[in-house]
């Protein structure tokens, strides 16, 4: 600390003794304010470029999204044509019209498909390329649609010829798919490591304008004391002034070290946290790739030897009926029953495994008409019976209207199917009293019921009350329904009584909030 010494009457100094002092003090203001400028310049440095990094990371994750979004719409579009392969190489083969029920349903859903992916050409940057794979799917659905007629009308020999064209047509398909999906995954990792780098550079501009801010304070401090206590008239009254700013410095310094420690603390339980849950992140991938694999298995590598059993064993039943005998007829029976059983078993797992990896594709909805296709499917199981389906007027709202088909079916279909003996099975249809933002209707029947203690087995996955000769069926599809609903966001319950029928309650949120795909939606092994 700097002392000025007070002049006595025998040293006391000329009059411009005191310029040199002024000088000094004016030197020390302009520094201080230097000091300042500087500060704050590096401040706001500091902010445009942490800005800058927050817009860039902002447009990164923005495209990495995109980037997801278009190889979902890739996947999808690859799904389709391979279940409308699957389904055309079925009916080829047997001329079984059953096997057509795969081909629809990809028909169905290609419009949709093909128009989203319409959508995305505009700033997909590959135009060519998609509107390449585009064109090819339309054709390939239209050729398959031609073999099936050709099949229809000419018999098994003139299909035979049509198959290999169908298998290039499918080939081409997935090279081109390949190589847009190659494209967008090169494209996905490089804005990933964009990504990165831009949190990088926004971490770095916070510590450094933190740094900044410090080093300002402490050098204004320093000023602003050496400022005051260079006074001769307040001396004293300033030397203790600058012992008590020293003190609250000291006090809010360690208070800053602190906190700062605190923070340190803290930024590494967070960053062990982002780690776990990257960790986390990385299995939930794993597991989802490996549900996609067994689907894809069960959809391609299984069903295909099964279907070539059931086809090989209707052609024994055929050709060789007489050579068997009844012993090798009873055996030829007994083997494409299993065999059957075990293409349904194969199809509602694949079902249930689509519900948990693909999300709900949302749209405005009238259950009416829902309801109308339904019991178009279902006109001849319910003249079978004898049986009647009575439905009131039910709700539109934003839904999933192809999920929205499966509960429907799965509902009606086990009300007409589960009744009692020579008793005409009737369901009825019709909206439920709730909340504004819910949606909610009910299915009930006159059917066999279930004891209430068994509710909870009934929503599982191949859980069956009733023995394989009683009932049809594997006892996936109430597991689907429960899966379709909770996927929405709602609630599905049943009540019952033993020979008194049942009930299922449908409730629903009118603007369901679905989850965001994941890695689990954008497989393309879905068949």
């Amino acid at each position: 600390m700097v002392r000025a010494e007070l002049p006595t009457q025998s040293n006391r100094a000329p009059l411009n003794t005191t310029k040199p002092r002024k000088t000094t003090a004016a030197k020390r203001r302009r520094l201080l304010l230097y000091a300042v400028a500087i500060g704050v310049a590096l401040l706001v440095l500091n902010g445009v470029v942490a800005y800058r990094a927050l817009g860039d990371l902002i447009q990164v994750e923005q495209r990495e999204d995109a980037s997801r979004e278009r190889i979902t719409q890739l996947l999808g579009l690859l799904s389709i044509c391979q279940d409308a392969e699957t389904s055309q190489r079925g009916y080829m083969l047997t001329g079984d019209a059953k096997y057509l029920v795969p081909l629809q349903d990809a028909q169905r859903r290609a419009p949709s498909a093909l128009s989203t992916f319409d959508r995305s050409v505009s700033t997909y940057g590959r135009e060519a390329k998609a509107v390449e794979l585009r064109d090819r799917v339309t054709k390939y659905l239209l050729e398959l649609r031609q073999s099936v007629e050709r099949r229809r009308l000419e018999g098994l020999s003139a299909s035979l010829k049509l198959l290999n064209s169908s298998k290039r047509g499918m080939d081409a398909i997935r090279v081109a798919t390949q190589d847009l999906l190659v494209l967008e995954r090169t494209a996905l990792d490089k804005r990933r490591s964009q990504s990165a780098a831009a949190r990088r550079t926004a971490s770095a501009s916070t510590l450094t304008s933190s740094a900044v801010s410090l080093i300002l304070l402490f050098g204004v401090g320093f000023i602003a004391r050496r400022e005051l206590v260079s006074e001769e008239a307040h001396a004293a009254e300033l030397a203790d002034a600058n012992q008590k700013l020293e003190d609250r410095v000291t006090d809010r310094t360690k208070q800053l070290l602190a906190a700062n420690s605190e923070m340190k603390t803290l930024l590494k339980e967070r960053e062990e946290s982002q780690r776990q849950l990257q960790g986390l992140v990385v299995r939930l991938e794993q597991s989802n790739e490996a549900l996609q694999d067994f689907a894809f298995v069960a959809s391609h590598d299984l069903q295909e030897p099964l279907r070539k059993i059931r086809a090989f064993g209707d052609r024994l039943s055929e050709d060789c009926a007489d050579q068997l005998g009844e012993r090798g007829a009873d055996y030829l029976g007994r083997m494409q029953s299993a065999a059957a059983r075990m293409s349904r078993l194969i199809s509602d797992l694949l079902q249930y495994s689509r519900v948990n990896t693909r999300p709900p594709q949302l749209e405005q909805t009238d259950l009416n008409v829902v309801l109308d296709e339904v019991l178009s499917d279902l006109e001849t199981r319910i003249e079978e019976t004898g049986g009647a389906v009575k439905a009131d007027e039910l709700q539109s709202f934003e839904t999933d209207p192809t999920q929205m088909r499966q509960i429907l079916q799965n509902l009606i279909g086990n009300g007409l199917k589960f009744h009692q003996p020579d008793v005409p099975p009737v369901v009825r249809v019709g909206p439920v009293e709730t909340a504004a933002d819910r949606v909610s209707f009910f299915v009930e029947d006159n059917g066999i019921g279930f004891d209430e203690k068994y509710l909870d087995r009934i929503f599982s996955p191949f859980q069956r009350l009733h023995g394989r000769t009683e009932y049809e069926g594997t006892g996936i599809g109430l597991a689907v329904c429960r899966r379709i609903v909770e996927r929405h966001g709602g609630e599905l319950t049943a009540s019952s009584e033993l020979g008194k029928g049942s009930r299922f309650v449908v409730a629903l949120p009118r603007k369901p909030h679905v989850p965001e795909s994941g890695p689990a939606s954008e497989s393309g092994k879905e068949d």
